[in-house]
């Protein structure tokens, strides 16, 4: 349930809670993170989707944050998600460093607040891929499509690793980014 547009930083966000889930969409979605085109490209070509979101784990609040989407007015760049510890999808995706899959639409029903938006776009199929480099967890990759075989996530599984350096100079750029604490 939505309780209206909140301000963070300027841009406004809607804001509600699902199943122990903190979500925070933009109401206007940012640019796509720099460095991810190849591999998107590469998706296309070798088993396609729907839709293809880039997610980057924040540790520091337990979240996901949207970097990176085909469909930004529907997915927009920069919709967080907080998730508790306990959460399938974090244990599996994130701590466990495992893909989430559904394979079928009944699956992402039972698992999705917002299926009808997601099966609107014509999917049967919703596989998470995390993104690894040196034992940490970056984020995930998030495709869409009508629907996957074990082979397709395969080739996702070999993908993945193609975000590492994107994903590293984000964080970069986060980094330097940072504010400066006001000193009192």
């Amino acid at each position: 349930m939505s309780t209206g547009p909140t301000i963070k930083g300027c841009v406004a966000f809607s804001h509600r809670r699902f199943n122990g889930f903190e979500c925070l969409k933009p109401l206007i979605s940012g640019d796509n993170a720099p460095g991810f085109e190849e591999l998107v490209e590469k998706a296309s070509r070798t088993f396609g989707f729907l839709n293809l979101t880039i997610l980057a784990w924040r540790a520091e609040r337990g979240s996901l944050v949207r970097i990176y989407s085909t469909h930004p007015a529907d997915y927009p760049v920069g919709g967080e998600k907080v998730m508790p510890p306990e959460a399938e999808w974090l244990q599996t995706v994130i701590i466990g460093q495992r893909p989430h899959t559904l394979w079928t639409a009944d699956e992402i029903k039972r698992y999705y607040n917002d299926a009808n938006e997601i099966l609107a776009m014509g999917a049967g199929a919703l596989l998470c891929v995390p993104v690894i480099s040196e034992g940490k967890t970056l984020g995930a990759l998030n495709f869409i499509n009508k629907g996957y075989t074990e082979k397709d996530l395969k080739a996702m599984q070999e993908l993945a690793p193609r975000a590492v350096a994107s994903f590293e100079q984000l964080r970069e750029e986060m980094d330097v980014h940072k504010e400066t604490p006001v000193q009192g």
